[in-house]
């Protein structure tokens, strides 16, 4: 069965929540697209110890691929490069940032960076409202 890999807008009209998600830096991309140039992101480096770890000591996370872009990107299909998105409770991500984060919010591993994309920061972008990705089909 084929991996459904959610992107920014799918995700907040599904979840309806803020958005965790890590980028992993050790993906080659290319410069003009900015797309990657490798599909097997599960050799990417540090991409199994990280989800290892969650394994291992945050196990009932939500951890899943996320595509790093929105709906109305105009981006319709793209490799998949690795980046994951995490349902965080408070005390879980307060338990991640203790582990991999310094106090200013920057990795402690250079392999990767976890970023916050607060729900009411989307909203903003369409009057205050969580749009259905479909709306931004046009096909």
């Amino acid at each position: 069965m084929p991996q459904l890999v959610e992107n920014f807008s799918s995700y907040f009209f599904k979840k309806q929540r803020d958005l965790y998600f890590i980028v992993f830096t050790g993906v080659k991309k290319d410069p003009l697209t900015g797309f990657t140039l490798s599909e097997d992101y599960e050799k990417i480096p540090g991409r199994e110890e990280l989800l290892r770890w969650f394994a291992e000591n945050l196990p009932d996370t939500e951890v899943g691929p996320i595509y790093t872009f929105t709906s109305d990107s105009g981006i319709i299909v793209a490799p998949y490069d690795g980046s994951l998105y995490v349902d965080f409770s408070p005390e879980e991500e307060q338990k991640f940032s203790a582990r991999w984060e310094t106090s200013d919010g920057k990795s402690v591993d250079p392999r990767w960076q976890c970023y916050h994309f607060p729900l009411e920061m989307y909203k903003e972008r369409y009057g205050g409202r969580i749009p259905n990705p479909q709306e931004f089909m046009d096909i």
